[in-house]
């Protein structure tokens, strides 16, 4: 499997590191895409940890090519900025 992360792959698993215990809440995902337009992915606390949110991606969440920025969203809380770039097709 490919360590690059490319447009429309399924069950990418991202995580994201927060410094707020996550018990009790829904954890969310922002996501600013490489267009521009935004997105929310409720994610899911992540086994064996309080403050790790993780998400597996869907077919309809990687549809552009470059940099996707994204942060945790809990309880009104924004946490810090982190990217990660998606591949287009034979990149």
């Amino acid at each position: 499997m490919s360590t690059k992360t490319y447009v429309g792959d399924t069950n990418r698993v991202i995580e994201v590191e927060t410094s707020s215990t996550l018990t009790g809440y829904t954890p969310y995902i922002l996501v600013k895409k490489p267009d521009n337009t935004t997105a929310t992915w409720t994610g899911s606390i992540a086994s064996g940890s309080t403050t790790k949110i993780t998400y597996s991606t869907l077919v309809t969440d990687l549809t552009v090519a470059g940099t996707y920025y994204i942060q945790s969203y809990v309880n009104g809380i924004k946490g810090e900025t982190a990217s990660f770039v998606v591949y287009g097709s034979f990149k």
